[in-house]
């Protein structure tokens, strides 16, 4: 098997890649009659596999029936390669982290930090780890790389709830390495520091010095679309808006606009569009284009109903309407009803309709059911507020009697939570409901 191991090493180098796969038969034929002795042997072939991107489910599960002996740098090695195949391997990296637990005493910083990677995107499932790890690598940030720092970094923002103190000691030590990161590398620093108010101040810190470093001399042209779409986000979340720097990125997304468009993550365009709209960029280019991408029914239908909603409030806010785009959200909104789950959604929905004159009936008294049935239901105070002021615009003050209803217990529970200017401004677009006890308690 270690003569496999080898010959495998032999074929990656040489970029072969279905002698590599041939290999496997004869591994394989191995297994049956093999004991714990041949497991660092197989770790080495996954590692090659890996490389060259094949998966033998068999040889995982082997691995994992001798996790007993495996020492600390197999065992790191192996859950790394199972990262690697992600959702592949999710069933078996339950035992392998559990080992790697008791390990992480004994592991170096390299070993601790290939299996902090191979769990990353499970992260979550086996927090155990990374709380274990969490002091060994604190101790030892100063001597890592930056692309050492950015895996910590992400690890304790997927888990900031229990990780806050070393989320900021990762950002305080990548502040004082700002001039060297690239802006592939500043970008993917801002996308594990969008705000939560769970960060520390250095949190705070490292996005403005990424922002000034860039202002005052980067071009950013190298970014990929991902990564110029993340920074617009974290910056719409700390409310900065640097106007230099949104140029730039705003002229990566319509440059690169094709693979927006044609990207699996159809998120993007949605985000980037909510993110300018959030910081009031009018002079952007890109939600002119987003709007256009609306009018694509076929198009926008692959976007899900939150995303819907976010994107149709971003363009409420830059005051971009087209009446088609707005019709093919109407529409498809109707369809997805059912997926309402909140009154956060829908009193977005209502709002940007309202804010741009475009009372869609259907649309409308969809809604408008669907909140008096769940009127006895917790709703947000602001957005019920909003609603209502949009329902009254639409002059269903004077369509339905039931109108005085909803906003009298709107109001009710709103008033001890929400602005007075807002709830007197729905009063004001509501005279004449005949609901007095409303006005009293604006």
């Amino acid at each position: 098997m270690e003569d496999l191991a080898d010959l495998a090493q032999c074929f990656v180098a040489l970029r072969l890649r279905l002698p590599l796969r041939d290999l496997s038969m004869a591994v394989l034929s191995k297994l049956d009659g093999s004991g714990p002795e041949v497991v660092p042997s197989l770790v080495r072939l996954i590692r090659c596999w890996g490389l060259g991107s094949l998966y033998f489910s068999n040889v995982f599960q082997f691995c994992n029936l001798h996790l007993s002996c495996m020492k600390a740098p197999d065992l790191a090695l192996y859950i790394y390669e199972m990262g690697r195949h992600g959702l592949r391997c999710r069933h078996l990296m339950g035992p392998a982290a559990s080992k790697a637990v008791n390990l992480v005493q004994s592991m170096s910083l390299e070993d601790i930090l290939k299996t902090w990677q191979g769990l990353i995107r499970f992260s979550k499932d086996h927090r155990n780890f990374y709380l274990k790890a969490r002091t060994p690598v604190q101790r030892q940030l100063s001597s890592m790389s930056i692309r050492q720092l950015l895996l910590v970094l992400r690890g304790a923002r997927d888990l900031r709830n229990s990780m806050a103190d070393l989320h900021g000691a990762t950002c305080a030590a990548l502040l004082t390495r700002v001039q060297e990161l690239s802006p592939s590398e500043a970008a993917v620093s801002l996308s594990f520091c969008i705000y939560s108010d769970r960060y520390q101040s250095h949190a705070s810190s490292l996005v403005r010095a990424i922002v000034e470093n860039w202002t005052s001399r980067q071009d950013l042209s190298s970014q990929r679309v991902v990564e110029a779409v993340d920074a617009l986000q974290c910056l719409a979340s700390w409310k900065l808006r640097p106007l230099p720097v949104l140029e730039q990125l705003d002229g990566i997304l319509v440059d690169r606009q094709v693979e927006l468009k044609y990207t699996g993550n159809i998120s993007l365009w949605v985000v980037a569009t909510r993110s300018l709209a959030l910081m009031g960029y009018r002079e952007a280019s890109w939600p002119l284009l987003a709007l256009e991408l609306a009018q694509e029914k076929t198009f926008l239908e692959q976007v899900p109903l939150h995303l819907q909603c976010e994107l149709l409030e971003g363009f409420a806010l830059l005051g971009l309407f087209d009446a088609t785009a707005f019709r093919n959200f109407a529409e498809l909104l109707l369809a997805e009803q059912r997926y309402f789950k909140g009154m956060k959604d829908m009193s977005m929905v209502l709002t940007s309709f309202a804010q741009c004159q475009f009372f869609h009936e259907e649309i409308f008294d969809t809604l408008y059911t669907l909140i008096l049935d769940k009127l006895q239901d917790s709703m947000a105070a602001e957005s019920s507020v909003e609603a209502a002021w949009s329902f009254a615009l639409a002059g269903y003050h004077r369509k339905f009697e039931s109108f005085a209803t909803l906003l009298s217990h709107i109001f009710r529970k709103a008033q001890k939570k929400h602005r007075t200017a807002s709830i007197a401004r729905t009063a004001g677009a509501s005279r004449g409901t005949g609901s007095c006890e409303a006005f009293q308690l604006c």
